[in-house]
């Protein structure tokens, strides 16, 4: 089991505020444990929630030779 941290831990890593820690909990989008009433996030779910935020680089597009069509007239 990886590390519980607290919202206020969370929040202070995402450089966010603590409301919006618990929104992000509340709506599923990061997974979160109840525990005597407090919430805790596991250090592994908050990895797993910053991989899902991952704005990737495209991949370059492959250009292929083109046939040019002549207009036809109908």
């Amino acid at each position: 089991m990886s590390k519980l941290l607290t919202i206020k831990q969370v929040a202070e890593a995402l450089q966010l505020s603590t409301s919006k820690v618990y929104e992000l909990v509340s709506s599923g989008r990061l997974e979160g444990y109840r525990i005597a009433g407090s919430l805790r996030v596991g250090e592994d779910d908050l990895k797993q929630y910053l991989e899902a935020c991952r704005i990737r680089k495209p991949q370059p597009r492959v250009r292929t030779n083109r046939v040019k069509l002549k207009h036809l007239r109908v």
